[in-house]
């Protein structure tokens, strides 16, 4: 059985509490599959969050998937997508928890690291790591810069 395949239709039909339970069965036979296996199911997991949760089902079976993608095989992108939850429930604590986690998977992500520095210019304030932040997702992505702008002005000099 490949348990995101099959959770996949039992989401497209409705069944989330059986969709979940397939999945949660599936973490468990990762711990006998090859390491390029789990990384393909650990990516296919994260997907189906990203279905769940942009196609505006519900939020919480989003979370209870890239937690068990999380399990399965460390994951910045689940870790990012927690923390794009955690930010849309405004818990910014659990917002920056995630953010980073996942930038200690995969330090060069402007968006994670943008995120951050919003998170500490404005509602966790810790200016050095708001200018930290900022200044290395331009450096990332100096498309950014504009956007960041009015973000690093709220940043007090320090």
């Amino acid at each position: 059985m490949i348990p995101w395949a099959t959770a996949k239709s039992l989401f497209d039909l409705g069944l989330t509490d059986l969709a979940l339970f397939v999945l949660n069965s599936g973490v468990q036979q990762a711990a006998y599959l090859s390491t390029e296996a789990v990384v393909g199911m650990s990516n296919a997991y994260n997907d189906i969050g990203i279905m769940l949760l942009y196609n505006r089902q519900k939020k919480e079976a989003a979370t209870k998937i890239f937690t068990l993608t999380t399990q399965i095989h460390p994951s910045f992108l689940a870790y990012f997508n927690l923390a794009v939850i955690a930010l849309d429930d405004k818990d910014y604590q659990q917002a920056t928890a995630y953010l980073e986690q996942s930038l200690q998977l995969e330090d060069n992500q402007a968006t994670a690291h943008a995120a951050l520095g919003k998170i500490m210019a404005k509602f966790l304030p810790d200016p050095d790591k708001a200018r930290y932040h900022i200044k290395k997702a331009i450096e990332l992505d100096p498309n950014l810069e504009a956007d960041l702008a009015a973000w690093k002005k709220m940043i007090p000099d320090g």
